[in-house]
């Protein structure tokens, strides 16, 4: 999880079927949903990172044919 500032913090994940990358965003009062990509199989993001409202990042990876590759996602 990272915040960039009281009213404002992301969390990343995997759906919970696990399959899909997860984002999520505290708007200071709820959590909402943000679009993010799943390209293959068993996508899952685990890091995200902000310096400034608009600038945030998260990094996972996917699995596509059998071979794991890494995923960054610049959103928000």
């Amino acid at each position: 999880m990272a915040a960039n500032s009281p009213g404002s913090a992301f969390a990343v994940g995997t759906t919970a079927n696990g399959t899909q990358t997860l984002i999520l965003h505290w708007n200071g009062t709820s959590w909402v949903q943000v679009p993010s990509p799943s390209l293959g199989t068993n996508d899952g993001l685990f890091g995200v990172d902000t310096t400034s409202p608009g600038n945030v990042w998260a990094v996972g990876g996917y699995a596509l044919g059998g071979t794991s590759l890494t995923l960054a996602v610049h959103c928000c």
